[in-house]
């Protein structure tokens, strides 16, 4: 814009006599250039919150494993004969474990342990395996112990604030209100029509620690699951504590079933064959959430031999899971299927590889010399530990090691090794798992 501005000069000097008076005007011009008006940007809008890392629930391909009482292995080694283990159970990555139920101690959760929770973590991520911390006891549903998983939840979310890089993925719980003694499971029911026969106030516990750590872990630790081993015949027997946790308030994101029996039929259609109240096929067309059907490996006394799959070996085992897989695939309720779960590590990383007679790892004693038959090929080293602590170390030879002057007569335990890395030093590699003789 142009303005014209006019205005009266500075007076001339007088003019001399002689002069003729003149009149001045002086003009003055004023340019003022003025810019369009152009309204200020917006200020920056906050970038939206980051998404919640997504949970990752099992599926049909999932294979887990539980592990009670961590605490030594990972004080010794880190974990690395666990994580060796589950990448290639018995040497074979087809059987690859991909998902890990840990128990660690309180103290593993913050302070001094923290760091060596941490390193395991960050080992199993690397190997693409999952972790969930397990924890359980049946009395944690009595109103004097409710606090405790309530308090382990908010620990485990604490840890992962911590840590982000090597975080817990889920909390997994075993607590079993079904074995508290003297028949307090089966007193004192809430006499509700429709409601199951036990105990009111213990699942009223069990519920509210589920629901607290819910909360917890929706508010504080948006990716971690929350999971829970129920019995296999929960869904029929005890639908009212059922119900609550997978279909009116779907406080679990899944559960896994302690599935335990030693036939392909009964582990699919439950005790009396008919997949009417318990067994694989009954549960999961019974879940709303995906369901982890478990089996068992511990040896008697500690597990009955008809529930148990360590007599019959993991060769067995797997069979029958691969069997049982592909007929749950088969069902309309397919989808809910969370893949399998095999209790523990302990038990499940020394059987042996078929039934004792039929093939597999044979013991038999002569004087002080122990032999056991039936040894894989690939086994090249093979310790054996006396009373006293000395190892003694042995080569393979065909299918079978003779361990001389080890054998006093006691059951002893013998573990195979893949490599040698110096016998000289009794130093072998690539743990494959041990025997009890």
């Amino acid at each position: 814009m142009l303005s014209i501005v006019s205005s009266s000069a500075s007076p001339s000097p007088a003019p001399s006599a002689s002069a003729s008076p003149l009149l001045t005007l002086a003009v003055t011009f004023t340019l003022t250039l003025t810019a369009p008006h152009v309204p200020l940007p917006p200020p920056p809008k906050d970038p939206p919150p980051s998404a919640p890392a997504a949970k990752r629930l099992p599926n049909e391909s999932t294979r887990a494993m539980w592990y009670w009482s961590a605490e030594d292995v990972l004080s010794t080694d880190g974990g690395i004969r666990i994580l060796d283990f589950a990448a290639a159970p018995h040497g074979n990555r087809s059987r690859r474990i991909d998902r890990l139920f840990v128990e660690v101690s309180p103290s593993s959760l913050a302070g001094q342990d923290e760091r060596r929770t941490r390193h395991f973590l960050a080992s199993a991520h690397e190997r693409g395996m999952q972790v969930e911390l397990l924890a359980g006891a049946a009395s944690w549903v009595l109103d004097a112990e409710k606090h405790v998983p309530k308090q382990i939840c908010s620990d485990v979310a604490a840890y992962n604030s911590r840590n982000a890089d090597a975080a817990f993925d889920g909390v997994h719980f075993d607590i079993e209100p079904h074995t508290l003694p003297d028949g307090l499971w089966r007193e004192r029911p809430s006499g509700v029509p429709g409601d199951d026969r036990y105990n009111a106030r213990l699942k009223a516990n069990y519920i509210e620690i589920m629901r607290f750590c819910k909360e917890v872990l929706s508010t504080s630790a948006p990716g971690v699951t929350l999971s829970a081993d129920l019995g296999t015949d929960y869904a029929y027997y005890v639908h009212g504590l059922w119900k609550t946790l997978n279909n009116n308030e779907t406080l679990l994101d899944y559960i896994t079933i302690m599935n335990y029996f030693a036939t392909l039929e009964q582990w699919l259609l439950g005790a009396d064959r008919t997949a009417s109240l318990d067994g694989a096929l009954y549960n999961i067309g019974a879940a709303s959430v995906p369901v982890l059907v478990g089996v068992e490996t511990i040896p008697p006394p500690h597990a009955p031999a008809e529930i148990s799959f360590w007599a019959l070996g993991h060769e067995a085992l797997h069979t029958m899971l691969e069997l049982g897989r592909a007929e749950i695939l088969a069902q309309p309720s397919a989808a809910k299927f969370g893949g399998v779960a095999i209790h523990h590590f302990e038990s499940y990383h020394r059987m042996a590889a078929k039934k004792e007679g039929e093939g597999g790892l044979s013991c038999s004693a002569s004087g002080n010399i122990l032999r056991v038959t039936g040894v894989e090929e690939s086994i090249q080293c093979v310790l054996f530990y006396a009373s006293s602590g000395q190892a003694h170390f042995a080569r393979p030879s065909h299918d079978g090691v003779a361990i001389y002057n080890a054998y006093a007569g006691a059951p002893v335990t013998i573990e195979f090794y893949r490599t040698i890395k110096n016998a000289a030093e009794i130093d072998c590699d690539g743990f494959v798992g041990d025997h009890q003789c």
